[in-house]
């Protein structure tokens, strides 16, 4: 049998794909080393990872019961076979929402034609950017940023806020550049999670995150 790149299944949200009842599939491994990542098991591929017909079994089973299957992470498109993949799910009647750090345009744009949503996280600007995901792919993620707010896609940009990481100067400058390159969903800013390195990042004051024509919410 095929193997895949996914490394655990969560069989049923409403939480994570709007409006749709849906299971969440994790892929492991990531091109980023986010200092506030709560999925180190993921992104170091420690899990066991499964075999893709067990999952195609699994959706299967769950066809009339869940509308949606969501592909999360780790980093859904370093997984070679994705479009291949995805293709076999939309077969299947389900819609897919993709979770992405946005680090591969060309990926991205292979399987869109499969996706309903897609959810990408806005970590910083590029002054902050290398410290916070150890990695020097910023000018990937703009570019596919762009590409998605100028198609048709459904999109939904967030940020994981931590104190210690993004200053509200810097959150500031990142709502502008969504205003520049024209997105009008609504943005969403999470408050990270507490990790082996850093404590749970304290309240996020929206009073001090400037407005935009675009809405800005606190997702907490």
């Amino acid at each position: 049998m095929a193997s895949s790149n996914i490394c655990d299944i969560t069989p049923f949200t409403l939480q994570d794909f709007p409006d749709t009842p849906s299971c969440i599939l994790w892929f492991s491994g990531c091109n980023m080393l986010c200092r506030y990542c709560h999925n180190l098991d993921i992104v170091f591929e420690r899990t066991k990872k499964i075999e893709e017909e067990y999952i195609l079994d699994f959706l299967r089973s769950r066809i009339g019961k869940l509308e949606g299957v969501v592909l999360c992470g780790g980093e859904p498109t370093l997984y070679k076979d994705l479009d291949l993949f995805v293709k076999k799910i939309k077969e299947l009647g389900f819609k897919i929402k993709l979770d992405t750090n946005g680090s591969d345009l060309e990926a991205v744009k292979k399987i869109l034609p499969y996706i309903d949503f897609v959810a990408i996280d806005f970590k910083s600007d590029i002054t902050r950017f290398k410290n916070i995901t150890r990695s020097s792919l910023f000018d990937e993620f703009y570019e596919t940023l762009k590409y998605l707010i100028e198609s048709n896609i459904n999109l939904e940009v967030r940020t994981t806020y931590h104190h210690k990481l993004l200053g509200y100067e810097t959150l500031n400058q990142m709502t502008l550049m969504l205003e520049q390159l024209g997105y009008k969903n609504s943005y969403y800013i999470q408050r990270a999670n507490a990790t082996e390195d850093f404590e749970e990042s304290y309240y996020l004051d929206m009073s001090k995150i400037e407005k935009r024509t675009f809405e800005i919410k606190s997702r907490q």
